[in-house]
């Protein structure tokens, strides 16, 4: 975590077994399947900071580079290599490299247990038992577990610490808002516009209101899981919001809907589908900004942005978020009192139940790593208050749905904070049916 960012790469990792003999391996020929197009120049950029390393050192014979004409794979010449290296520095310079045919035992033959697993045969524990221990052992208890705490000073410090989870921009960029295209439907107006969360990078969105000018409009921000555009897809769900006079904003966050990057027409497979957003969240945490701080603070953006508009009324903009993208929605909330209440649905309740679940369905992009040293989940609803915050079919690690009364167990802390701050009912969890989210969310922004 953070490792590019204090200028840590490979190289420098490798220059740590210095002067310790070391040979690289690869082919020239890897360009199409490994991790990126110029693989080949960087490898060797990299052994040429390796000499200067083992050079200063007095053992640039101790590092060497050998480059296998054939495509990637531990193939027979680069074995051949590998065995001269090591016959070489351990001082075996006459042994024999050719190699003999393969010789297959039987399955089971060279089982060292009864079942060739240590953990079915002698009782171990697995990578995730291990791992839940230990993060039972680091997990600090709620910071609002003092009952006495005053809630703001605790909501400040929670504050703090969140920005620097995210790894948050110090400074707001020009928004540069521009309006692409506007429709008007019946007494519904629709606009397409985008605005820039930082210097380079811009987020579209839809915004859409009666079609009254010269008004202002209480506005919701849906983060949905299927788009920005489903707002505009899905008139139904939006119109019934309309109707009751909100305006509806939605945007995709960097990395999805719109804004994800097209795949490159060549390249190794793991550029596109799945894997890419796997492989963002990685190259992001190696720069210490995980990718769920740079949702929020396009959500952030999203805020300023709507204050910008003449048609919004600025006091009363709220934000429901479906899904992983409730968690963009939370933790917007919990940094900026400008969200006056939020309304999240099929939401993650908290990242202990990740840790603690042998399988999970959230993606690596929406990690936020430490955060569980500080708080969880929870303790961010606690934050909100007395805002109100309504919490629709919560999920568990596995997506499976969540009781009320063990969502009331789980929130026991954050009930606590509402109780003495915040009127009744501006803390619900509800268990309904999908179709009643419009209805639900008409309660929400009336109660």
């Amino acid at each position: 975590m953070g490792s590019l960012a204090v200028g840590l790469d490979r190289g420098d990792l490798l220059m740590a077994f210095a002067p310790k003999p070391l040979l690289l391996t690869y082919t020239p020929h890897d360009v199409g399947t490994t991790y990126s197009p110029n693989y080949q120049a960087a490898t060797e950029q990299l052994y040429g900071e390796l000499r200067s390393a083992y050079r200063i050192l007095g053992a640039e014979e101790r590092v060497q580079i050998f480059r296998s004409p054939l495509p990637h794979d531990f193939d027979a010449l680069t074995r051949q290599a590998a065995y001269n290296w090591f016959n070489r520095w351990l001082k075996n310079d006459t042994a024999e490299v050719r190699e003999v045919d393969f010789d297959a035992s039987a399955p089971g033959t060279l089982n060292c247990t009864s079942t060739g697993q240590i953990l079915t045969s002698l009782g171990g524990r697995s990578v995730w038992q291990v791992s839940t221990d230990r993060a039972r052992a680091l997990i600090p208890p709620s910071p609002y577990r003092d009952r006495s705490s005053d809630p703001g000073s605790v909501r400040e410090e929670i504050r703090a610490k969140l920005r620097k989870l995210l790894a948050l921009p110090e400074e707001r960029s020009d928004l540069k808002p521009a309006t692409l295209a506007s429709f008007v439907r019946k007494n519904l107006y629709m606009e397409d516009f985008e605005y820039h969360s930082e210097s380079a990078l811009r987020i579209p969105g839809w915004l859409l209101r009666p079609n009254q000018n010269g008004q202002r409009f209480p506005t919701v921000i849906c983060l949905l899981e299927g788009g920005k555009d489903e707002v505009a897809h899905e008139l139904a769900k939006t119109e019934a919001l309309v109707q009751k006079g909100y305006a509806v904003c939605s945007i995709d966050t960097r990395g999805l809907g719109v804004t994800a990057p097209r795949w490159p027409s060549a390249g190794p497979l793991f550029y596109g589908g799945m894997h890419f957003q796997d492989q963002y969240a990685w190259a992001s945490l190696a720069l210490g900004k995980p990718v769920v701080g740079q949702r929020v603070w396009d959500v952030l953006r999203c805020v300023d942005y709507l204050t910008t508009r003449s048609d919004v009324e600025a006091s009363r903009i709220h934000i429901a978020g479906e899904a992983s993208l409730g968690l963009a929605a939370l933790m917007a909330a919990a940094l900026d009192d400008r969200l006056r209440s939020v309304l999240l649905t099929r939401t993650n309740v908290d990242f202990r139940s990740v840790v603690e679940s042998e399988d999970y369905q959230l993606r690596m992009p929406w990690f936020v790593y430490g955060i569980l040293k500080e708080f969880d989940l929870p303790d961010l609803v606690a934050s909100l208050a007395p805002r109100r915050c309504w919490l629709l079919n919560c999920a568990g690690p596995k997506g499976d749905a969540l009781t009320e009364s063990f969502l009331l167990s789980k929130f026991d802390s954050a009930m606590r904070v509402f109780t003495r701050n915040a009127n009744q009912g501006s803390i619900r969890f509800l268990v309904q049916p999908d179709e009643e989210w419009g209805r639900i969310a008409g309660e929400w922004l009336e109660g």
